[in-house]
């Protein structure tokens, strides 16, 4: 599972998998070089273990069992560690491309684009390709320096990945951890579940909103009244002092146009104006929390896209 989670395809690699650094600093657990194993062996071990040993050892793992070890018991040493005290989550999804190899069970095909994102038929450079999907739940800091698994699972290529990502959060809370925000792309939009999340385990969630939902629609109408509170975001200005883009936020509490959602919605709007080309662009927040100042939805949300761009490095 580690391996398939960083790209890694070749048993030979996963002595390199587990000695990524970050792991290392959390568990405090040493898997640098060992010593040879008896006195007939005149080098010093690289790798605790021989990729043979550890291809045959995964190969009689039962997959659900390593995956309840792995979202129950590791997960909750982790939080008796005080590894998630930030109490700031990703919930994410991914595609795990393979070979188109029949003895991978239950993968299924999908279209990918060149990147490994779902595509569809007709996009330039999509491909059918067998994939699994994995779903992370993942614990950040407010800085969004380092990410931790809090839980994850691999299913098939095909599944919608909603109905996982939500066993993966009720888990983790079931199994005694505590979510305080969770930040969550386009594919989590379901109104019921963030309702869920909200009502029953008081979590924060923070979203945003597709171009053809009727909240969306109403909020940039808002936007477009005179007394639209806007404030400056982020300026850039060339080297002769003309300025080039500008983005602003407003924040509109209590939106009720979201017929499924049966809590609270407050929505924050950034409105970027690229003064080279003219064009004005939207990105719209969902969230069930009502901050002070627009500007805190899109700070949050910013720690999703840096730790999104790490977690799906190959």
């Amino acid at each position: 599972m580690a391996a398939k989670m960083y790209g890694e395809e070749a048993f030979s690699n996963i002595p390199y998998v587990l000695k990524n650094g970050a792991i290392l600093k959390m568990l405090g657990l040493n898997l640098g070089p060992m010593p040879g194993f008896n006195n007939k062996n005149k080098k010093e071990r690289i790798y605790p273990a021989d990729q043979d040993t550890i291809r045959k050892f995964f190969k009689d793992t039962v997959p659900k069992k390593l995956n309840n070890w792995f979202n129950c018991d590791f997960s909750g040493w982790m939080e008796k560690k005080g590894a998630y005290r930030s109490g700031l989550f990703i919930e994410d999804a991914s595609y795990i491309p393979l070979p188109g190899n029949p003895n991978y069970q239950y993968a299924e095909y999908v279209w990918l684009d060149e990147n490994g994102n779902h595509a569809s038929e007709d996009t330039p450079g999509a491909r059918l390709t067998q994939c699994y999907k994995l779903s992370s739940l993942l614990n950040t800091d407010m800085e969004g320096r380092y990410y931790i698994y809090a839980g994850a699972r691999i299913d098939p290529g095909n599944v919608n990945g909603l109905n996982e990502g939500r066993d993966l959060v009720e888990g983790f809370i079931k199994n005694g951890g505590y979510v305080d925000t969770l930040l969550l792309d386009r594919g989590y939009i379901d109104g019921p579940t963030l309702t869920y999340y909200k009502r029953d385990f008081r979590i924060n969630w923070v979203i945003p909103l597709k171009t053809n939902m009727e909240a969306y629609n109403d909020v940039i109408g808002f936007t477009r009244l005179k007394n639209t509170d806007w404030k400056l975001y982020c300026l850039e200005q060339n080297s002769d002092g003309f300025t080039e883009r500008k983005e602003e936020v407003a924040t509109f509490f209590n939106i009720s146009t979201w017929e499924n959602l049966s809590v609270p919605l407050h929505v924050s709007v950034k409105r970027q104006t690229d003064y080279a080309s003219g064009e004005v662009s939207y990105f719209v927040l969902a969230h069930s929390k009502k901050y002070k100042y627009p500007e805190e939805a899109f700070d949050l949300y910013a720690k999703r896209t840096k730790i999104e761009e790490r977690h799906r490095q190959p």
